[in-house]
């Protein structure tokens, strides 16, 4: 298996308290301890990726879990589970301390000048409250057309900013499931697909 990369630089060290429940009598924070890295990977496993969305000839997002209780997993489980092992050892190296328990997320745009499809609506969430509990997420960009503009990841730092990573082919990222962030919106022509996995988090 051909792989290279770079190595996971830190961006980001990102610390508040999240606004939970306001009440007249009480106001209750999550404390947020949050780290982003970044780095960049070439690896012949994205190859069939890209060739199985392509296939498709439209917008898909594709939803598997680890473990193999979905039949779409299964029938796929060859293309995916290498690259699962591969999330669960960058996530490791940078110290956050997960389970190889989760889901992975396999989404494909095809932009015109027209129209995006990326969701307009996409508002910031932090991804532990994404109904799997505390998580930690890796997230490979596969392909992005050289003519695609958008798609880049925005977060909100420790003073509350929204501040935003620009995102090329081959890139990928770990952080936190606690942070708020969200995608901007992609215009232009092409494609861009991306592999996102979310490990339960030892939180």
């Amino acid at each position: 298996m051909a792989t290279t990369r770079d190595d996971l630089k830190m961006l980001d060290k990102v610390k508040y308290n999240k606004y939970l429940v306001p009440s007249w009598k009480f106001t209750k924070y999550k404390s947020i301890n949050g780290r982003i890295f970044k780095g960049n990977m070439k690896n012949r496993l994205f190859n069939d990726v890209n060739k199985m969305l392509g296939q498709k000839g439209r917008e898909v997002m594709l939803d598997f879990y680890f473990e193999n209780g979905d039949n779409s997993y299964r029938r796929l489980s060859a293309m995916l589970k290498p690259i699962q092992m591969l999330a669960y050892d960058l996530v490791t190296s940078t110290g956050l301390r997960i389970k190889n328990k989760g889901r992975m997320f396999i989404s494909s745009y095809k932009v015109n000048q027209k129209s995006s499809q990326m969701d307009p609506s996409m508002k910031y969430h932090a991804d532990d409250s994404l109904g799997e509990g505390n998580v930690e997420t890796c997230i490979f960009y596969i392909k992005k057309s050289d003519k695609i503009k958008g798609g880049n990841l925005c977060y909100i730092n420790s003073n509350g900013e929204k501040k935003l990573i620009r995102i090329k082919e081959n890139d990928l990222l770990v952080f936190s499931g606690d942070i708020e962030h969200k995608p901007n919106l992609v215009t232009g022509v092409g494609e861009r697909n991306a592999v996102i996995l979310q490990f339960h988090s030892m939180r």
